[in-house]
């Protein structure tokens, strides 16, 4: 799971994240927990609630400072390869998840490739 973490966190860094905003730890986060625990989609409520415990404070500020970070990372114009239009909270969410999600499985299969693998039984689930 750190491994995850970090390879999220270079993610978002490639893609010009500005990591002065708590947003940017807590959308880390949010996609770090999805990632981890194989949703591909849910409710944004439910996706904040476990960083909101962990930093014990409310889901709405949770997506409060997300969205400060996406309305900042946009006029920084550092998210248009990823994003059409400026995103909401939660198309910004679950886009970053399917991202994160299609670099590991193309790590994974380059990998397996890479060792001649061709088994399907450890297959990450997308």
């Amino acid at each position: 799971m750190l491994e995850n973490a970090r390879r999220i966190h270079q993610f978002f860094s490639q893609l010009g994240c500005p990591y002065k905003y708590s947003g940017a730890t807590y959308l880390q986060e949010v996609v770090c927990n999805a990632v981890n625990n194989n949703i591909a989609f849910g409710y944004l409520g439910d996706l904040c609630a476990p960083i909101a415990k962990k930093y014990q404070t409310s889901t709405g500020n949770i997506e409060r400072n997300i969205r400060t970070l996406i309305s900042k990372w946009w006029e920084y114009d550092r998210c248009g390869e990823i994003f059409i239009g400026k995103p909401t909270v939660s198309e910004a969410i679950h886009t970053l998840i399917s991202k994160v999600n299609a670099e590991f499985m193309k790590e994974w299969y380059k990998l397996n490739k890479e060792s001649g693998c061709t088994c399907e039984i450890n297959k990450p689930k997308p």
